[in-house]
């Protein structure tokens, strides 16, 4: 029990450390929380594999679905205790990391946790204070066939994980252009003065190529019924110099 419980307390943090860190490496431009949150997804997949697998050899051992007994069955759920209490803490530095880009503190972080993560934390806290118990004290020496039937619960997390990292994975990929990365498509584009100006329009005219749409407006404040906004985007022409006591549109 103990030997399996040490296990267990080394397997799970250290394979979340090395994801962590080989992420880190391979995708230098991922944030902090990007890595944090495949990681937990990549640990949960590996646990849901052997929980899966673990309950398959149970029940493919167990002739008697009562009587018949297979040492996984008490083995592997000393080895989850240790994956509950990290899988707990997994998810709060999930929700830090979320907190720290967006300058909370410590206290609504962690109310945010709560909230966000009800049905997880109530999910564990279940396994840890009530399925335990039942598993190794209270059922005896019966019924490893069923406890392996809980483990093959286990065998969607892989594919729901999965779905997560990809969708991770593309918001992390689009991460450089939302935080501000150059467009080189906007260099002709001027740079307002802080406070910016009032920008006052002179009008309205089709971009180069374009054919005139006759229903089109044909000055930018008189828009009569039936007519619309040309088919193309407009270039919008500026007057630079503004003068102070000049009003706004």
């Amino acid at each position: 029990m103990l030997l399996t419980l040490a296990w267990g307390s080394l397997f799970f943090p250290g394979l979340f450390a090395f994801c962590t860190w080989a992420l880190r490496r391979s995708r230098p431009e991922w944030t902090d929380i990007d890595c944090v949150m495949i990681s937990t997804r990549l640990v949960s997949s590996v646990q849901a594999v052997l929980a899966t697998g673990s309950g398959i050899v149970v029940i493919r051992s167990c002739n008697n679905v009562i009587s018949d007994r297979h040492w996984l069955a008490r083995e592997y759920v000393w080895f989850l205790i240790p994956y509950m209490i990290y899988d707990t803490y997994a998810m709060y530095l999930c929700e830090w990391y979320r907190a720290r880009d967006q300058n909370r503190g410590h206290a609504t972080t962690f109310r945010n946790f709560l909230s966000q993560n009800r049905l997880m934390i109530t999910h564990h806290a279940v396994i840890l204070f009530v399925l335990v118990p039942v598993a190794q004290r209270l059922r005896g020496h019966l019924g490893d066939f069923f406890v392996g039937c809980i483990f093959t619960a286990e065998l969607s997390t892989p594919f729901v994980s999965l779905g997560r990292i990809l969708i991770q994975a593309s918001k992390a990929a689009a991460h450089p252009s939302v935080q501000g990365e150059w467009n080189p498509h906007a260099s002709h584009l001027p740079i307002l003065p802080d406070p910016p100006f009032p920008l006052h329009v002179l009008g309205l005219r089709p971009t180069a190529g374009a054919e005139p749409d006759p229903s089109a407006i044909q000055h930018p404040f008189l828009l009569q019924r039936g007519q619309r906004l040309p088919h193309r985007s407009p270039d919008l022409l500026v007057l630079s110099a503004v003068q102070e006591s000049s009003s706004a549109l």
